[in-house]
């Protein structure tokens, strides 16, 4: 079994949350590495050392992950590329190192029993990049070693095994592929989006590529990807992430700055890497976007990875009580990773609210039920993107005090809801209620002493009903620095 390189594999993934650092260190520099995504989680893969360059891969699913099966190769391999299929298996491509520098191109697709046996699509010479657009496989490919990269040739791949071979002077490299084309990349620092048929379409960009979103652009500091923009007057290049079912964008430096952005050029995470950024990439997969960073630096490579969520976390809210005084617990899991914003306790008595404050991600509360009814309590947790909430209902009446059959937990996108009335539906409906929202903006969320929150709350009992109090929002204008997880902030 070929040796994983220095591989910093958490011993039970389940148990302890990774949100973002290294993965893989003492890596050979600059074959690259490449992650996709596939049945809600995200598949990386990397070029390590073992007995010879081989292949090696990680499947994230959340802020865990595990060692991935790699294709069988029968020899040294090199610089893995994955892809979804168009039928949406995931594939891979490879380059098999041969003597005296020759190298070929291998392809395996991956199902229930693992994956396929190599099949190669060339052989001999030397095969310089390749990319797939799901249907058709381009390669860069020359007879012989040639570093002036005029004998370098497109090669253009069909599911039935038929191929181009177009002569492409200058061709050094492929940046994508969409819809029967693909990103070329050029020695003089050009791109152009190149067919099968021959055609070249000049594109003028410091950085371009192709993704299954289509052409985006960087030119002049602003990215330009589908309807969308994004200012990045510092970075080297961007590019838009995939499956997260809006405008996501990642940017990245040469000196190791990298920046993760949700819709409207909302900064989710700024961090950096050790060393120069020799390539990125992101993709979406489960409510979670995963951010992976080839680095190089005194001449060893490492791959570092972000995981950053989509979606609001899932609070949780329970509620007891001891003659008239009900004791109220909730606590909001990895409140900076999902980027809370703010966090509400609401009381409602018989449908109608009679209470809110502002409290910490995690506390308890004491609250007087001074007058029979149902009392719902309920935690709204905000994001730039979406609520979600969690509730607890206690039935008070004369004798006795009850808890209610069932909690319930929602989300609600904030584009069609708004907070309070997202808390009354939760506080007035009797059946759980779903809905899709996306996750939030990374703001550090200062926590509160359970003690002092529990004071707050008790002062209800003489203020009652405050009319007109919204929950307070946090500011989307801190600093970078305050939008990291408190283990992104950690610099090597």
């Amino acid at each position: 079994m070929r040796a994983l390189a220095a591989l910093l594999l958490l011993a039970a993934p389940g148990l302890a949350a990774f949100w973002s650092g290294p993965v893989a260190v003492g890596l050979p520099q600059g074959y690259g590495m490449s992650i996709a995504a596939l049945g809600g989680s995200a598949y990386l893969y990397y070029t390590a050392l073992g007995n010879g360059p081989g292949l090696s891969g990680l499947v994230l699913s959340g802020p865990s992950y595990a060692v991935a099966p790699a294709p069988r190769t029968g020899g040294p391999a090199a610089s893995p590329y994955v892809f979804q299929l168009s039928n949406g298996s995931l594939a891979m491509l490879w380059i098999g190192l041969g003597p005296a520098g020759s190298s070929s191109l291998e392809m395996s697709i991956l199902s229930a029993a693992g994956w396929s046996a190599p099949v190669g699509l060339i052989s001999g010479g030397v095969v310089l990049a390749y990319a797939s657009d799901g249907r058709l496989v381009y390669a860069v490919w020359q007879p012989a070693p040639d570093p002036t990269y005029a004998s370098s040739r497109l090669v253009v791949i069909y599911p039935n095994g038929s191929r181009l071979s177009l002569r492409e002077p200058g061709l050094v490299g492929l940046n994508g592929a969409y819809s029967g084309g693909a990103m070329a990349v050029f020695a003089n620092g050009t791109y152009a989006v190149v067919g099968p048929d021959g055609s070249a379409r000049r594109v003028e960009a410091q950085y371009a590529g192709l993704s299954p979103g289509g052409l985006y652009v960087l030119s002049g500091g602003v990215l330009r990807y589908g309807n969308a923009s994004l200012e990045v007057p510092w970075a080297s290049a961007a590019a838009p992430v995939e499956g997260c079912g809006g405008p996501f964008a990642v940017a990245w430096s040469a000196s190791g700055r990298v920046a993760v952005y949700a819709p409207g050029g909302l900064s989710l995470r700024n961090f950096a890497v050790p060393g120069a950024v020799w390539s990125v990439g992101a993709v979406c997969a489960g409510g979670f976007l995963y951010v992976a960073v080839e680095s190089v630096a005194n001449h060893s490579g490492s791959i570092w990875v972000a995981v950053v969520p989509t979606t609001p976390a899932k609070p949780s809210i329970s509620a007891s009580a001891s003659g008239p005084i009900a004791s109220v617990a909730w606590s909001v899991p990895y409140p900076e990773e999902y980027n809370v914003t703010s966090t509400t306790l609401l009381v409602y008595i018989n449908g109608a609210l009679a209470a809110e404050r502002p409290v910490a991600p995690r506390g308890t509360a004491a609250y007087e039920m001074s007058k029979p009814g149902n009392y719902t309590f309920v935690l709204l947790v905000s994001t730039p993107f979406g609520n979600a909430t969690a509730s607890a209902t206690l039935i008070s009446n004369a004798t006795a005090t009850t808890a209610a059959p069932q909690t319930a937990a929602t989300q609600t996108p904030t584009a069609t809801t708004s907070a309070a009335t997202a808390a009354t539906e939760v506080a007035t409906s009797t059946q759980p209620q779903t809905s899709k929202a996306a996750g939030g903006h990374g703001l550090a969320y200062a926590l509160a002493g359970t003690a002092a929150i529990a004071v707050a709350l008790i002062a209800w009992l003489a203020v009652g009903r405050r009319r007109g109090a919204g929950p307070r929002r946090g500011s989307a204008d801190a600093p970078d620095g305050a939008r990291h997880s408190r283990r992104s902030r950690r610099r090597p």
